[in-house]
This record gives structure tokens, sequence and C-alpha cells, in this order.
């Protein structure tokens, strides 16, 4: 029983060099427990797996204990986009009117793959995947104030708190740096140990972090690892925002399967798993408890969440999951048609919400299964729109869009979509998918669904590529642009 780890269906898995290589998976069977990407396996460590006790983790930066918080009354958070996708829980819908008539304010190149963006303090934050680094801009002109260069790739924005932005890395560290200068307060090795391993053409850690750390109560919550089944699992730790000691960490390891004494196949529950996984058998149905994987966590004040696995403040396991549920991770960009987001019973490839309404869009007519009638074809139709009162049973409206839409901005009366066009053109086909046909930004009428204002973009935004704060629009393009949009 490995589910955790699967090659393609009817290829598999090549054992070769003393190692064993998994290639890539088009499949949605144990999604939420399976390794992702071509692997290569070696033979567990004969000294055994590390312990996952913290250890002397916490090193504390140049300007600890003197983060500045921002002058009162000079931004209002609820206009501002902190966090990935805005909030802990990721909602994508922020407190600001962006009115019509936008045109660019500013634009200026930053790196060569550029995250998706937050917007606080007067500032945009953004990282540098491969180049390790997140940057501050002036969000008023543009203006790089500073750099920082981490020991790993850097895959997600980072969080702002406080007077300070805290952010993952794939060096299995954890920053904390001042947001007004971009020194560091304190960092933190979530890693149980340093060891590195090849991954993207760079040397990371075993255990890396998502980049974009939940803030909860002035708790700081990440985790490290690749899955639960490798390494020892997955660490997760709940640390002092402001200091980044120590609140609460637990281990996810296993499920290990046995033999138990009625000769069926059993698993000891993972460390902190309820207790009603302890010496669960494999039944009738094959349902056996899975694995886990990591993901950008996401927090409702009270439970985080880890995909669909569900915690307390202390890191301790509880039933429940995320009113939002991504089953591929939040950062997966592949608009895989089995892996559909969920909202409210509503599946989409990408979708924001507020307290009363969900919009979403779906590059298929129909999410059902593998049914050759709901095929999209590009260039056609365009791809499907919805806006929808939360709780009702149909939705409020429905349109086409010709526009991949890769980012979506939920602001006061107005929902922003953007992405590469819905086109093919015969001498260049791939070239709105790769980027080459510039991008298109779309302004939505939230009540009727009418296009109110299109705009051309040079580049398509990233994957989750647009914030709004204060009355601004700001989109991270694929060419490593960051574009600023306002009033005319």
């Amino acid at each position: 029983m490995s589910n955790w780890v699967r090659g393609t269906c009817h290829v598999g898995q090549m054992p070769a060099n003393g190692l064993q290589y998994v290639p890539p998976h088009p499949c949605t069977c144990y999604i939420e427990e399976k390794l992702n990407g071509f692997q290569a396996l070696a033979p567990a460590s004969p000294q055994g797996a590390v312990s996952g006790q913290p250890s002397a983790q916490l090193v504390r930066g140049p300007v600890y204990g003197q983060a500045s918080n921002p002058k009162p009354g000079t931004q209002d958070p609820k206009s501002e986009w902190s966090a990935f996708r805005h909030d802990s829980m990721r909602t994508g819908a922020v407190d600001t009117q962006v009115p019509d008539g936008l045109a660019p304010v500013w634009r200026v190149r930053v790196g060569t793959k550029v995250s998706a963006p937050i917007v606080a303090a007067g500032k945009l934050f953004a990282a540098l995947t491969d180049e390790h680094q997140v940057v501050c801009l002036d969000a008023a002109d543009g203006k790089q104030l500073w750099a920082f260069i981490a020991g790993g790739r850097v895959d997600s924005p980072p969080t702002y708190h406080n007077g300070t932005v805290l952010f993952g890395s794939a060096d299995g560290w954890v920053y904390c740096l001042r947001a007004d200068d971009g020194q560091l307060v304190w960092r933190f090795r979530a890693a149980p140990e340093e060891r590195l391993i090849g991954a993207y053409g760079q040397l990371e850690s075993a255990w890396p972090v998502p980049g974009s750390v939940l803030v909860q109560e002035g708790v700081a919550y990440f985790v490290a690892g690749r899955t639960s089944e490798l390494d020892g699992g997955l660490y997760l730790f709940g640390v002092d925002a402001a200091t980044g000691e120590t609140r609460c960490h637990t281990r996810m390891a296993g499920p290990d399967y046995y033999v138990n004494a009625a000769g069926k196949l059993a698993v000891r529950p993972e460390e902190g798993a309820p207790p009603e996984n302890a010496d669960a058998t494999y039944d009738d149905n094959f349902r056996l408890p899975m694995g886990s994987l990591p993901d950008i966590l996401v927090g409702d004040g009270t439970t985080l969440y880890m995909r669909s696995v569900a915690f307390d403040g202390e890191l301790k396991r509880k039933p429940g999951r995320p009113d939002l549920q991504v089953r591929s991770g939040l950062l997966d960009d592949t608009y895989f048609k089995r892996t559909p987001w969920n909202y409210d019973g509503n599946y989409a490839n990408l979708l924001a919400h507020d307290s009363n309404s969900v919009y979403y869009i779906r590059q298929f007519d129909s999410l059902q299964g593998l049914s050759p009638t709901v095929l999209f074809t590009p260039g056609s139709k365009g791809y499907l729109l919805f806006g929808k009162n939360l709780g009702g049973k149909s939705n409020t409206w429905m349109e086409r869009v010709p526009v991949r839409v890769r980012a979506m901005v939920l602001t006061t009366g107005r929902l922003f979509v953007a992405g590469p066009p819905d086109v093919v053109d015969p001498k260049d086909p791939l070239g709105a998918f790769e980027g080459r046909k510039g991008g298109l930004l779309y302004a939505i009428d939230c009540k009727s669904g009418d296009r109110a204002t299109e705009y051309q973009l040079p580049s398509p935004p990233v994957f989750n590529g647009a914030a709004a704060a204060n009355s601004r629009l700001y989109v991270v393009e694929e060419d490593g642009s960051v574009t600023c949009l306002a009033r005319g």
C-alpha cells in the first residue's frame, strides 16, 4: 500500500541507479496525500527518521524587538490586501471601491518569476521565487524600497502583520522582516535538520516551507515538509509573530500500515490524529486514513486548516473541513478539470467570495468526470463566469468571458478578472497560453454580471496575481512586471 506515491496509470514507476523514479500523474486518486511532479526517491537513512523536536531553532536578527508599526490613521486595514488572497480565509475579496475608468499609474519590472502580491502600509510586497527574494515597492509610484535574500526559493508572497512581513522559504526557515526597511527581526528553522536535495534546478531543504504563513491571534503558523510519509513527516509550528518564540508544534507522520491480530490490514494513527483513527482497518469500501500534503494554511479565527485537515490553535487535530476546499493546493495553477476549487457547493477553476456572494469561473461547461461531451475548445465560446448568493440554489447570473481567468479580485460593487485572451492564432496556436498575446482585464458588475470596462495588459497575470487596496488595483504579470491601475 503506497497511495502517497504513484506513477501514471499503466506506466507506473521505475527503479534504477539505486533510486525509485516516479513520473507525474494526471489523476485525482489520493490527491490529498500523493506526491506531485517528477520524483526520485532514495532508501531511508540508516540512522532512522529525525525526531522532529525543536531545538535552538530561533535566530534573533539585528532589529529584534524593534519592528515599527504604521502610524495610526495612515491606512485603513479593511481596504488593504495584507495576505495571500487578501486574508486568512483566502477569500480574494476586499472592502474597497475601485472606480471604473482605470488607467496605468506605474509599471515596473522586478524579476523573472514574481509571486502574487500583497499590499499594506503603503507598500507592495512580492516574492521573486527563483531568486530567493522578497521585494518591497512603494505602492504609490512603484519605486523599489528594499529587497531581502533568503536561503531558498520563496513560492508565494509574505504576510503583513503589525509592521512586519513574515514568510517561509524552501531552505526550511521562516523569516520575519521589518516592513519599513527589510531588516531581519528573527528567523526560525522549521526543518528538523539541515539537509539539502535537488529541486527545480536548485538546492533546497528536504523540508521546505510555503511562503505565505498564516497569522492568527498573534501567532504565526506554518508547515515544513513534503508529505507525512517521507523524512519523518510534516512539522507544524505556531510561533509568536512578534518574537518567534514557539507556542505550539506537532508532527504528522504516516499513516503506518500493518496487519493486526485479526489478520486485517490496519493503520497506526499519525501523531495528533483523532482517537477514532486508532487501529482503523481496511474495510469493504477500501477506506483507510490517508497521509497528508502541506499547503498554504487557511484560518477562520479559531480553527486552521491544511487542505482538508483541521487543527485548533494549539495544533491539535479536530473534526471539520474548510469552507474553501482546494484539494490540489492553493498554488496549483494547472487548471486541471478534476481538481476544482469548491466553496458552498460551487465547483470552479478559481473563485472569490464575501459574506454574501460567491463568484467563480469554469473552464468547462460542466465539471462532470471524464465525459467527452464537456471538453473545452479554445478560441470558441469562452469561459463561464458565475455570480451566486451564498446558500442559493441557482446562480444570480452567468456570463461568458473570452479570457482564461488566472486572477480574480472582488471589490465593492466590482469583480475584476484577468488572464490571457481566449484566442487561437493559427500561426502561433499556443501564443495566448504562453503569454505572447498579452492579457485582458475585465471589470464586472457584481449585481448584473455585465462587463463594465475592459483593459489591455501587456502580459497576462500570474496565478492569483492581482490585489486591490485603497481604491487601486495591482497586477503581477508573467513577464515579471507589476502594474498599478487607478482612476485616469
